[in-house]
């Protein structure tokens, strides 16, 4: 089960990631998958820490968003359905995320 539900979710997260910004999809590379912190990420943008941290609050918020709306279309799920198969295939979303940004 957890194996048919993760082709569906990374599916899901790869058309999420084509719907975000620039901007988004380079902070959660940076974040995800090169480790960067918040202070960091501030600093690179020239911005304080909380305006970085809302920006990427803001980009995993988008990407999860997009991600739940696709798969909950494409399979006919329920909120708690789709909840469900996101929280089975949990411990390989991050490892899928940061694999599709860089």
């Amino acid at each position: 089960m957890k194996e048919r539900y993760k082709a569906e979710l990374e599916e899901a997260i790869a058309g999420a990631l084509t719907r975000l910004s620039d901007r988004e999809r380079t902070l959660l590379r940076l974040h995800l998958g090169e480790h960067m912190s918040i202070d960091e990420l501030g600093t690179m943008y020239r911005v304080n820490r909380a305006t970085a941290a809302r920006w990427l609050a803001a980009a995993r918020e988008s990407l999860v968003t997009g991600a739940r709306d696709a798969l909950r279309e494409r399979l006919q799920l329920s909120d708690r359905e789709c909840e469900s198969i996101a929280a089975l295939v949990q411990s390989d979303l991050q490892v899928s995320i940061a694999r599709r940004l860089s």
